[in-house]
């Protein structure tokens, strides 16, 4: 096994940010933007606690308060759509076939286990 190196990590940081900086035209309204709280949720979902949650998220992150996530992911108004049809555009281009091309994901879900809660048994792991 290969370790990181600073410059593995610098250059992961700066690909990230770059990645994030082609997003934020989706970002801006009118009157306001929510860029910066647009990557702190980019980078709490890459970074700390298993359990991905605004309060996790908000430990994680410096600058950070759960109440701005989870109003920027529940109220603020951003172009979800136009994120979702670029994501799906770089897809095509990177792995995708123009006739019969399609991408298959199956999901892993989680083992659950517990004797004290109602309704808990194994769930599905693919």
């Amino acid at each position: 096994m290969t370790e990181l190196s600073t410059s593995d990590i610098d250059r992961s940081v700066e690909e990230i940010m770059t990645f994030h900086t082609s997003f934020h035209s989706f970002f801006r309204v009118k009157t306001r933007d929510v860029i910066k709280q647009s990557l702190q949720y980019q980078q709490g979902l890459l970074l700390g606690d298993k359990r991905k949650n605004m309060t996790n998220m908000e430990k994680t992150m410096p600058d950070c308060d759960h109440q701005s996530l989870q109003n920027f992911i529940s109220n603020s108004k951003w172009d979800e759509e136009g994120v979702i049809c670029e994501i799906q555009r770089r897809v095509g281009e990177l792995i995708g076939n123009p006739v019969p091309g399609s991408v298959h994901l199956d999901e892993s879900g989680f083992l659950k286990a517990g004797n004290s809660s109602v309704g808990v048994k194994r769930q599905y792991c693919g």
